[in-house]
């Protein structure tokens, strides 16, 4: 069993950096508040302080749900825990993978990566910056089912031309200038 960890720095901003944001935020719409009265125009700042923090939360607690802190990896099972203000652990077990979207999967390596599973009606999202994670998904895709793995084969087959398609145009471009 293999276990995978996000970095200090990767935990506290994924997880953590809500809420001193939120609290810097709140503290700057007390202020715009008390001064409203002197100057109507601080309601404007007041609303986007306001709207900010919802979305802020909004986006982070949608996030809490998928993404888990730590993640172990056996020979045939992927085991997520330490979700946030949650105990649950899921384990899901690698034939049960239906799906695998974004991320390096299309060309995004920013972005993060989700794990399906139909059967299970299960998401589990993976962020880059996971220790070893080209390591974590190497193994991952070296385990799914057959029909998974050739999915997402195609799918880089597709990417590539497409990438290669448009480097193409781009040269042609520059060269008739």
């Amino acid at each position: 069993m293999k276990a995978f960890r996000y970095s200090f720095f990767a935990n506290f901003v994924y997880w953590q950096a809500n809420f001193p944001l939120s609290f810097i935020i709140f503290l700057h719409a007390i202020i715009s508040a008390l001064v409203i009265p002197e100057k109507p125009i601080y309601l404007i700042w007041l609303i986007l302080d306001l709207a900010i923090i919802v979305i802020l939360n909004w986006i982070y607690f949608k996030n809490y749900k998928i993404f888990p802190r730590k993640i172990d990896l056996s020979e045939d099972e992927i085991i997520c825990y330490d979700f946030m203000f949650t105990q649950k652990k899921i384990s899901l077990s690698l034939d049960e993978i239906s799906e695998m979207k974004g991320g390096v999967l299309i060309m995004k390596p920013t972005k993060s990566i989700f794990i399906y599973s139909a059967k299970n009606n299960i998401t589990i999202g993976i962020r880059p910056h996971l220790k070893d994670f080209n390591s974590f998904l190497t193994l991952i895709l070296s385990k799914v089912n057959k029909e998974v793995y050739n999915k997402i084969i195609n799918q880089a087959e597709e990417l590539g031309k497409t990438i290669k398609n448009r480097r193409e145009k781009r040269k042609s471009k520059k060269k008739k200038k």
